[in-house]
This record gives C-alpha cells, structure tokens and sequence, in this order.
C-alpha cells in the first residue's frame, strides 16, 4: 500500500500507431457499403422490436400483476390462518405457565403431580409437555400425557429447553424429529414470579402436521397442480403435501429452489405481507409469519397463469417480424444508395497512398481529394488529424532529448553517502521515496511490513495503501502539509504483505542534496495499532424493564451516549434510532383489562427483537412507547427496518374475550450525526418525527426532516 505522501511516477507512453496507418484503405475495407445496408437492417428490426415491446408491455402488464397479486394474497391468507394457529398455541403454554407458577413458587417445590393441579386448560393439548427449573432441574416432563424420565428428553429438546432458560423469553423452535418420524415443534414460556423473581420455563411440543398446527389438509382452491409448502428461515420444509419431503431443504424443491435462494440472499426480515414473482417454469407467491419466522409459499406451474398473455405475446411478435423484414428490405436498398459517394471517397485515398506504387506512409500535407458535404468534412477531419499528430510527435521528441539530460547530469544525493546502519538499526521503521517510488527501507520497516527490502525496493507506494481513494486523500494532505510546514505528521492507516491493516505514527520530511531538492523524502514509521485499540474500549452495564424484559429508558441512554462519544459507534460509523409509540393500545387496556393491555406489550416485545439483529438494542421507554438502537445502519436501512416492524405489527390482530383488536405501531426515524451531542438530542429528533406520524394519520413510519416514507391507512 503505498504511502499517500508518495506521488506515483509517470509510466512511459507506449508508442501509438501513426495516423497514417489509421488511415490506410484497409481500414475502409470493401465490405463497408454492405456493413451499413446490414446496419440498417438491424436497426429496423431493432425498432420494430422495442415498438413491439413497448405495446406488449402496457397490454400485458396490468393482467400480470393482477394475477400475481392473487397469487400472493393467497399466500398470504394461509400465512395468516397459520400465524393464528402459532398465537394460539402460545396463548395456551402461557396459560399452563400462569398455573404452574404457584407450585413452582412454594417453600421446598412441588412434586410433579401437584404442579398441574392449577392449570386452567386442558395439558393433552401439547403432544409432549416439560417444565424445567431455573437451577436446570426437570420436575415435569410428559410424553403423550404419560410421565417421563428427564432421560428420556431428546438432544434437541434439551437445546431448545436450555435456551428458553439462558434467553428467558417465548420462543419457537425450529422441527425435532419425533417417534415414527412424526416431526415435532416446541413453544416455550418463562415462569416469571409476580415479585419478578425467574422460576423457570415451560414447554410443549405439537406435531408439524397436526390440526392444531399445520394439517395436512390445508391449502386454497386454485390451480389444480398448485402446491403449498412451509419451510423455517433456515429452509427447513415444515409442511408439504408429500409427506416424504418433511424436513428436507427448501433450496432442493422443484419450482421454489430459485424463489428460496433469492429470498435467502436479500437476508430481509421475515414480514406478513405476501409478494409474488414469476420464474421460468413457476409463478412463487411468499409470505411470512414474523414470530416463528416460518414463510409460506405457494408454487404454480407458470403455463397454468400465465398461458393466455404466453400466446398474446406469440401473436404479436409473429405479425411484428413480417411487418419488419419488408421495412428492412426497403431499408437495405435506400442505404447502399447512399453509400455510392463513401465508395468514390475510398477509391481516392487508396490513389493517395500510393496502393500499388511506393507504399509510404500518408505524408500530412499531401494533396487532398475534394468533395462537399459529410464526404468533405470528413476529408478535413482527417487531415487535420495527420497534421496536428506530426507536431505531437515532434514535440515529444525534443521532450525525450531534454529529459534524458537532466537524468544524466543530476547529481548524486547525500542519500547514497549516508550510513546504511543508520537504515537498519534504527529502532523505528524508516522509509525513503522519490517520487512515488520507494528506493530505500530499514530493517524495522521491513518487519513492519512483511517484506524484505528487495521487494521494497522501487515499489510503488501505492502498493502499501488500502485503496486508490484513501492514497488520493492522504497524498492531497501531505501536500498541504509540506507546503504549509515543510514536513508531515499524522496517524496513518497501511497494508502489511498479508493484506492485514495496521496504523502508524507517520513523520516525513524532505531530502535535501547537493545540488537542490531531487525529489527525495525520508518517512518514520512507529506501529501504533494497540494504542488506538485501547482507546476505542468502553464497558457498559445493562437494566430491564420488569414486564417486557427489554433494556429500559436508562440504560438505553447510557448506549446512546456510548454511540455519542469520540470512539463510539456514530463517530466512525453510522447509526440510527427508530422510536415507537403503539397506536390504539388504550382500546385494549379499556375493554379486555390491563392484563390483555401486559399480554399485548410482551408479544410486542419479542416481535421487536425478531425484526433487528441480536447487536441492536430494543428498550422499553415507558407505557406504550419503545425505542431501536440500530448501531452501524444507514437511515435509508433504518427506515426500511422500521416499515417492515410496522407491517409485522399491523399484520397482528390479537383476539381478548372475544373480540379483535387491530393494532399499529407510529415509527419516527433519525440519525445519529455529528449536531446531536446528547441522547436527549437524538431522541428528541427521533420523538418529533414519531408525533408528526401520529399527526399524519397513524400507523407509518417517518423519517426526521423528511416527508413520511410511506402512508398506510
């Protein structure tokens, strides 16, 4: 990686064909006149196909997306069914969870048959049902309704069971094979005390296909050879209408192997809203269920939609490629006409050079056909040309001459007197550079870099820089810097041999000979890497709120002033904040009670976290209101971010004594720049664009002094 200091040498211009040999007849070949009647062609054709497109393209469009819009709607209708099979199911493990609690709370424990005594609901729900301790003992573990061993509990069960205990949150697994290759899924719940104390999880597993989960059964009505998959994010098959494809790989499905891996590559948040898109030989409608984060997909053969605009479009190019080859043909003939006069103008210039006499180059003043129109002008150019390339020439010549003088007669530097031991021994790695090219380096230098002073040696010193940009903006600042100080001092960021980074402590100065400046600069280099390490360093701690078990309004403003601080996170990187406020929360509270009102708040809670990264921080900042810390994001990433929360949200509609409540989420978005020097600051601006979401309507998301991104109804 060359030092910005070093300005790259100027490489010599390899020799260019004289324009006398551009010019040579053969350049003209004799099949011109038949290039430009096949031009011709070629562009008639080539507007009678976009004409074509163009007309194909309004015809077909609007009936395209209309049935893919049905494809995806019905995507989307079993991706909800299912999501309200996923609800259910967690609304009955935290009802078993609510009365297990008191057993597990009582002095000394509760035998396992006690433990079931205060469940409202009825166990034989769940094909398999454990509870497990905070200390990691299983006082309960039923197969069937029948008890078990704690032995007898599977790998995975003990897996999943294990992370319910470390991450104390609901949570769905992904598939565990099950007795005769019935595969199942587990739901877990924390137990938590009403003094906030953790007694530990309960979980219950149902079969993947089973009429309390994914039935085999399920589908819409559509196209005959239509088929319905579900697979988790990792594209694990969790329902199919084979049964023998159960657990395989949704990359290896006939017709979903493109659709999986385009989604897969995009890395999105898995979101409610279907969407749908043609492949070649399927049209594949997806949509997602944000809690488990399983996707939906229905697969249809692509004749079967879209058969009809198929021979539409047929028809329409069959009659186009009629009507085209008779313009082309009329065209062909009109365009040989016109080249009759280019023929003449070749003749002449193969009389010019001689064909068939000495063969000399074309002189620039030779005597020139004369002709009118685009024959003339281009007669002119090209003369004109031929002159003006002899005087480059010319000049260049005695450019060469003067040159190679000055090289001859320059005198010897004091470099080549001094000491090498002083290059060698110096304890701080030591460079000299002439003009963008490095001549000399000590030994320390050498092992700074990884290389040997050979290959050093009359290197470009752009070879031990990350990037041309980087050495561009290094090199304009050592400029400035010589000019203003006679010398450079800065922390500069280089390349060792192995392609890995390191920062120096860099010093230059100029090399004075003899004879005048010759160009030279000595550098000292002093590895500085773990000194910058040590600086970036911060420790934190972290607080939670009681109910949702986020981080709180505290200790989310201890990150943000992390993120504020001259090493943190918004100093050498970006960084963005969404606040949410849910919408229509109050209806829940007053009509199902605030116990619905805390039911709701938790499944928000890990609905949030299942929409961002596990670096990001989600908090509760008080009520209904939440805050994202989105560390290393654009806003452009944010705000993306924040509509797929909002659509998450939305697309859940939780059911309390009977009735359905349609919820929404407000999103204001900001980044953290360098005007914000406080996190009252950011959520401030973060809080002003969540009120002007409240004022537009509700239920969209806006971006701080920016219009709203998208409004939804």
């Amino acid at each position: 990686m060359p030092l910005p200091f070093m300005r790259p040498s100027t490489a010599p211009v390899p020799p260019q064909p004289s324009v006398s040999a551009a010019l040579r007849p053969a350049a003209v070949g004799p099949g011109l006149g038949l290039r430009s009647v096949l031009t011709a062609v070629a562009f008639v054709l080539a507007s009678a196909g976009i004409s074509t497109w163009l007309v194909l393209r309004e015809a077909c469009a609007d009936a395209e997306r209309r049935l893919l819009a049905q494809e995806a709607d019905g995507a989307e209708m079993v991706a909800g069914l299912l999501a309200g099979r996923i609800d259910q199911g967690q609304k009955v493990l935290r009802a078993v969870a609510a009365g297990i609690i008191p057993a597990m709370s009582a002095p000394g424990g509760a035998a396992a048959p006690q433990l079931l005594h205060g469940v409202p609901v009825p166990v034989d729900y769940f094909e398999s049902l454990h509870v497990v301790g905070a200390g990691g003992d299983v006082p309960l573990n039923l197969l069937r309704g029948r008890a078990q061993q704690a032995s007898a509990l599977s790998p995975l069960e003990r897996e999943y069971l294990l992370r319910a205990l470390i991450e104390r949150k609901p949570a769905v697994s992904g598939p565990i094979a099950g007795g005769g290759g019935a595969p199942r899924v587990m739901f877990t719940m924390p137990m938590l005390h009403g003094d906030g104390r953790f007694l530990g999880v309960v979980g219950g597993s149902l079969r993947l296909q089973s009429q309390d989960l994914l039935p085999a059964s399920m589908g819409l009505p559509g196209h005959v050879q239509s088929r319905l998959v579900v697979f988790a994010r990792d594209g694990t098959i969790l329902s199919h209408p084979d049964p023998s494809r159960l657990l395989g790989r949704a990359a290896d499905e006939p017709g979903l192997a493109d659709a999986y891996a385009a989604w897969a590559a995009e890395d999105r948040p898995v979101v409610a809203d279907g969407r749908a898109q043609l492949l070649p030989q399927a049209v594949v409608a997806l949509a997602g269920m944000p809690l488990p984060q399983w996707m939906v997909a229905r697969i249809t053969p692509r004749p079967q939609v879209l058969g009809p605009l198929e021979a539409l479009r047929q028809r329409a190019w069959a009659v186009t490629a009629a009507a085209a080859g008779s313009c082309a043909v009329l065209a062909g003939l009109l365009v040989a006409g016109w080249m009759r006069p280019i023929g003449a103008l070749r003749r002449r210039m193969q009389q010019l050079h001689g064909e068939g006499g000495d063969g000399g180059a074309l002189p620039p003043h030779a005597d020139w056909p004369h002709a009118g129109g685009e024959a003339g002008a281009l007669v002119a150019a090209v003369r004109d040309l031929a002159v003006a390339h002899d005087r480059d020439r010319q000049a260049l010549a005695v450019l060469a001459d003067q040159l190679m003088a000055i090289l001859h007669n320059a005198p010897v530097g004091i470099l080549h007197n001094a000491p090498v031991g002083i290059l060698h021994n110096a304890p701080v790695g030591i460079l000299v550079s002439r003009r963008g090219r490095l001549e000399m380096a000590g030994r320390h230098a050498c092992q700074l870099f990884g290389y040997t002073a050979a290959e050093l040696q009359g290197w470009p010193a752009r070879m031990l820089y990350p990037s041309d940009d980087a050495f561009a903006e290094l090199r304009e600042k050592v400029r400035e810097d010589f000019a203003v100080h006679g010398f450079f001092d800065g922390e500069v960021l280089l390349l060792r041999k192995d392609g890995s980074p390191f920062w120096v402590h860099l010093v230059g100065h100029e090399v004075e000979s003899a004879g005048g400046g010759d160009g030279r600069r000595i550098w000292i280099l002093e590895d500085i890497t773990a000194q910058r390490d040590a600086r970036q360093r911060l420790s934190w701690t972290a607080t939670h709120d009681a109910l949702t078990q986020l981080v709180n309004r505290r200790e989310f403003e201890q990150r943000l002033l992390h993120c504020l601080a001259p090493h943190g996170v918004g100093a050498g990187g970006e960084a963005a904040v969404l606040y949410v406020d849910l919408d229509r929360f109050k209806d829940v509270n007053d009509h199902a009670g605030h116990a619905a009102g805390d039911d709701v708040l938790c499944h928000l809670a890990r609905l949030m976290e299942s929409q961002v990264r596990g670096s990001d921080t989600v908090a509760r900042m008080g009520g209904d209101e939440f805050a994202i810390l989105l560390a290393g994001c654009t806003v452009a990433r944010a705000a993306v971010i924040a509509e797929s929360l909002r659509a998450a949200i939305a697309g859940w509609q939780p059911q309390y004594l009977g009735r359905v409540f349609a919820l929404g989420v407000s999103v204001g978005v900001t980044a953290i720049d360098t005007g914000m020097t406080t996190p009252a600051d950011v959520l401030h601006a973060a809080g002003m664009a969540c009120h002007a979401a409240k004022r537009a309507g509700r239920n969209q998301v806006v971006v701080h002094q920016a219009v709203p991104l998208r409004s939804m109804a």
